[in-house]
């Protein structure tokens, strides 16, 4: 049985006797208030496990999303021998996966141009308080100083091989990082390597006023810098 399959068959036990107890209650069956306060005490446990369940449910395909978007870009890194590693804790979040994994994907591709062979990238996700945090690191050579405050410009080009603006693929992922209330970030790490972190808030739905143009920015394709 899948995951979504096992969490499904075990939605249906608290949801019997949640179904069970309201139906004693709509029938009269509590006689007195304390079996009245029984019922409702079941019915309280019943619908936080629904709670739980439904939590789990989210968290699953979260992380299904996150490996579906590693998935696509394997070939890639196993061509180059890198080693491409995603872990991934509870991040659910109200927002647009296809519009999410094509940031995923720019992010991905973009560490996976500048990684050497033999190299190494990781995906990983969080949520911490409010907000879900996505990061992927590389150990590639880093991106030029220069460049750090120019890095998300369309069609930017740096001076140097180091250069990580050279299209529209950083772009188009901030503005839909944005569109989701987000901030997308770059920093260089020790002793070498990228890190790209993206951060959005788990109750904030995709802005409407931006949803349409996150995901129309000119042609290019979605992993060209």
């Amino acid at each position: 049985m899948s995951g979504i399959g096992a969490i499904a068959h075990d939605l249906r036990t608290p949801l019997f006797t949640l179904r069970a107890y309201l139906d004693g209650l709509g029938d009269g069956l509590a006689t007195s208030p304390q079996k009245a306060g029984r019922y409702l005490q079941v019915c309280r446990s019943s619908a936080n496990a629904l709670d739980r369940l439904v939590t789990d449910l989210f968290t699953y395909a979260r992380m299904e999303f996150l490996h579906a978007a590693a998935q696509a870009h394997l070939p890639r890194a196993d061509a180059k021998h890198i080693t491409l590693a995603v872990t991934a804790a509870s991040c659910c979040l109200t927002g647009d996966e296809h519009l999410l994994t094509r940031v995923i994907g720019n992010l991905l591709d973009n560490a996976l141009r500048h990684t050497p062979d033999s190299g190494r990238i990781d995906l990983h996700c969080a949520r911490a308080e409010a907000e879900a945090a996505f990061v992927i690191t590389d150990s590639g050579p880093g991106i030029a100083p220069a460049d750090l405050p120019h890095l998300f410009t369309p069609l930017f080009r740096g001076e140097t091989s180091r250069s990580r603006g050279t299209g529209l693929g950083l772009a188009i992922a901030q503005r839909i990082v944005r569109a989701h209330h987000g901030t997308i970030t770059a920093c260089n790490i020790t002793p070498h390597g990228a890190r790209f972190t993206v951060r959005i808030p788990t109750g904030n739905p995709l802005s409407a006023e931006h949803g349409e143009q996150a995901g129309s920015a000119p042609g290019q394709p979605d992993g060209s810098r």
